[in-house]
């Protein structure tokens, strides 16, 4: 009974494994949700370049 119980736990800890490894990453989420966005999307990565200022009066 105790080595039925474990197996199935096992079983059931693998099979969750599996599918959750399954679901599409992050970034193939991130770049489907981007285009529901409302507005101009920006141009610049300010933590990847040099970015202009936003504001035209600085």
């Amino acid at each position: 009974m105790k080595l039925t119980l474990r197996l199935s736990a096992f079983i059931l800890i693998v099979s969750a494994t599996i599918v959750g490894n399954s679901f599409p990453k992050a970034t193939t989420v991130s770049s489907v949700s981007s285009s529901n966005v409302p507005g101009p999307l920006p141009t610049c990565n300010p933590f990847t370049q040099r970015c202009p200022p936003i504001r035209k009066g600085q």
